[in-house]
């Protein structure tokens, strides 16, 4: 059976840890980006079924990136989650294009049923 790829950018380096283990636990291979540099190599060579995105990393912003990623003809149908302690989480997602969002701290549940639906179509 074929595994679902998601790449999570996140500068927490717990948070990468803990969403590696929960996400590959639950049948996902993963890959990580600690400082968001491998998210300018995204392309249709080496492009994830699903990308979660924190808003603010250190020297990178998690809105520009969807925006640009979401203007791209090659990686604007990549489903992207931001993921953020913004309390305008919802209004950064909608005005980046974001495919949805999760609040943290986040129910584990909930991220996974967020991540489910983005990865129904794919």
């Amino acid at each position: 059976m074929f595994r679902k790829t998601i790449m999570v950018a996140d500068d927490d380096q717990d948070i990468l840890d803990m969403l590696t283990t929960v996400l590959i636990y639950n049948g996902y291979h993963v890959h990580t980006s600690f400082n968001g540099e491998t998210l300018n190599e995204i392309d249709a060579d080496n492009m994830p079924d699903l990308l979660l995105l924190d808003i603010r990393m250190s020297g990178l912003n998690g809105k520009d990136v969807c925006i640009r990623l979401k203007q791209n003809d090659v990686t604007k149908n990549l489903p992207i989650i931001l993921i953020s302690a913004n309390h305008d989480i919802a209004e950064v997602a909608y005005d980046s294009g974001a495919d949805g969002f999760v609040p943290k701290p986040f129910n584990i549940k909930q991220l996974l049923d967020v991540i489910k639906v983005h990865l129904n179509g794919k």
